[in-house]
């Protein structure tokens, strides 16, 4: 998902974020919504409770 940055595929990275289990797709879809400008606050707040963080 990294490399296209299309907007159309902001509910896809929210669905990634809600559903799917993988950290590391999380983190993906994440930096994606920001990248595209549609991070929200709340996802934002959540995604720093991720069990495996890979900074």
């Amino acid at each position: 998902m990294k490399e296209s940055k299309h907007p159309s595929l902001v509910p896809l990275a929210e669905w990634v974020i809600h559903f799917n289990p993988c950290c590391m797709c999380r983190e993906g879809a994440i930096e994606f919504l920001a990248g595209v400008g549609s991070l929200t606050p709340e996802l934002a707040t959540e995604s720093q409770y991720d069990a495996v963080r890979f900074d």
